[in-house]
Order: structure tokens, then sequence, then C-alpha cells
């Protein structure tokens, strides 16, 4: 019994550590925001690329209600874990898209300004987790999507952006 109680503090102490992590993102993203808006951040669209386990996105959407999260990953069985921690958590902000996003930002600055926006702030974000400082790269849409968009499934694999 001892050890499982130990193991248990250890696991939630790693846990609290994944959960200040993603909330450490919300004040970059809040300044970057009011800084450039004139409105309040109260309705964002946010995505995580490559969600992975869920982090940071589905704190984030449990954090902000407002915001509307959308989580990105590439490994179906990663993207079933997530819409059944959605529905189990009865978030409603909060969408699962099974893709890739584009591999870098100079990668994929062109496909953000195709869709209406622009690249405003890379901020360094300090991490606890192995991999050190983690970069949120911070988006401003200025303009509305072209029409054309989204295209239809599999003409991005043909025909990346």
């Amino acid at each position: 019994m001892e050890n499982e109680s130990h193991c248990r503090y250890g696991g939630e102490r790693g846990h609290g550590r994944h959960v200040e992590d993603s909330l450490a993102i919300i004040p970059p993203i809040q300044n970057s925001y009011l800084s450039h808006c004139n409105s309040a951040c109260e309705n964002l669209n946010l995505i995580d690329v490559g969600s992975g386990p869920g982090l940071p996105g589905l704190i984030l959407a449990i954090a902000c209600p407002g915001w509307n999260v959308t989580l990105l990953e590439s490994i179906n069985k990663r993207c079933v874990f997530l819409e059944h921690a959605v529905g189990v958590a009865g978030l409603s902000n909060v969408k699962v898209v099974r893709g890739r996003a584009e591999e870098e930002v100079k990668n994929a600055e062109r496909a953000i300004q195709l869709m209406g926006a622009s690249v405003l702030q890379l901020c360094s974000v300090e991490s606890h987790s192995p991999y050190g400082q983690r970069t949120a790269i911070v988006c401003l849409k200025g303009r509305s999507t072209p029409r054309k968009y989204p295209r239809d499934p599999g003409t991005p694999a043909k025909l990346p952006l």
C-alpha cells in the first residue's frame, strides 16, 4: 500500500507540471491579442498543433471556456482518445481534427496569409517538460478566408499550400 501511495503521488506531481505548462501559455496569448485588438480575449479561436494527449489544448479549453479550441493530431489512435476525453469532460468548445500542420513557421507563412491571417508574434514559453522551452505562434486573422477553402479531402495532400 505504501508503494502504491508513493506512485500515485509521483504521477500527480508529474501531471501537475503538464497542467502548469499548459496554463503558462494563456498570458502570452492574451497579451498578444489585447495589444493588437480592441475586443476582449473571450472568443479566441485557437489550434493546438500536434495535440498528442491534448496538452495544452484540453487544459486551455477547460480554463478558457469562451475560446474555441481545435486539437490537430495526425495519429488516429490519439484522435480517438481526444474525442473520448472531450466527451467525458463535456467540452462543447473543442473540435478534434485528424491531420498534419505545415512544418515550421516559414513554410506555413504562405498558407497563413492565404487564409487571411498573419504571424503576429513568436513567444517563448517556459516549460518544465523534458523538452524544455516551447514556442507559441500567435496569428492575427485580419480578413476573411477565401471561399474556395476548405478544399475537398485529398486536395491538400496533392496540392499543399
